[in-house]
């Protein structure tokens, strides 16, 4: 189900994690959990640091540039 919304999937033995490339898929997702009586007891949001996206944009631009 989460495949429809969401990359890199990670299930651990109490969790599940996931990443998402937009807010708004959030009540999506959490709208087909409860449609199939799948119980969502916390969402925790982990935004990237300004690091990772410099690293991403700078990685972006270097293939560019080749």
């Amino acid at each position: 189900m989460l495949k429809r919304f969401a990359t890199q999937i990670s299930p651990a033995e109490q969790y599940t994690s996931f990443t998402v490339d937009s807010e708004d898929k959030i009540a999506a997702i959490v709208r087909a959990f409860t449609k199939e009586n799948i119980d969502v007891y916390r969402i925790h949001v982990e935004e990237p640091s300004l690091e990772e996206i410099f690293l991403e944009e700078s990685n972006r631009e270097m293939k560019g540039a080749s």
